[in-house]
């Protein structure tokens, strides 16, 4: 998954753009499915720029996904807009549309079948809900959490900061 952080102005086309570049670049999609992937991204950021009244919003912020699944990459448009867009981009996959999922959060999200650039090649679409990736080797243990001293020393500085006393130098 590929995200931005955007401030809601004209130049979030081109930043949401940009990124679809590069994920179709990465995850090795046909120029077909590029263009369309920034044709969908391209209405579903200005459906986000566009108050109700056609006017740009001032500093709304929006959030932009690319999503990988299979056999579709996820475009997706979060905003503070509280109203239904005005429409939804149409798409290889037929797949789209709009919800609350929170007060005073609106979501976009239309999906585009992936087409390869080789036939052979095969995406790398993630099968479930990611995980972290477990440690490796032996974990340390804290080395603060050993020392008696000083955390008696870090207790006693905090109690004193409670009291709004200066701290007294014990030992140095």
């Amino acid at each position: 998954m590929y995200e931005l952080e955007l401030v809601a102005v004209p130049s979030a086309i081109t930043c949401a753009r940009l990124l679809v570049g590069y994920a179709a670049h990465k995850w090795q999609l046909a120029r077909s499915c590029e263009k369309e992937l920034g044709d969908v991204a391209d209405a579903l950021v200005q459906q986000a720029i566009l108050a109700e009244s056609g006017e740009p919003e001032v500093l709304n912020y929006l959030a932009f996904r690319l999503r990988l699944v299979p056999r579709a990459v996820v475009v997706e448009v979060w905003d503070s807009h509280t109203e239904a867009p005005r429409s939804l981009p149409a798409s290889t996959a037929d797949d789209g549309g709009y919800d609350f999922p929170g007060r005073g959060r609106r979501v976009m999200w239309c999906a585009v079948r992936t087409t390869l650039m080789q036939e052979g090649s095969a995406l790398n679409a993630p099968a479930g809900i990611p995980r972290r990736e477990r440690l490796q080797g032996p974990v340390c243990a804290s080395v603060a959490l050993q020392d008696q001293q000083l955390l008696q020393r870090v207790l006693n500085g905090l109690r004193t900061l409670d009291s709004n006393e200066e701290p007294s130098s014990s030992g140095s």
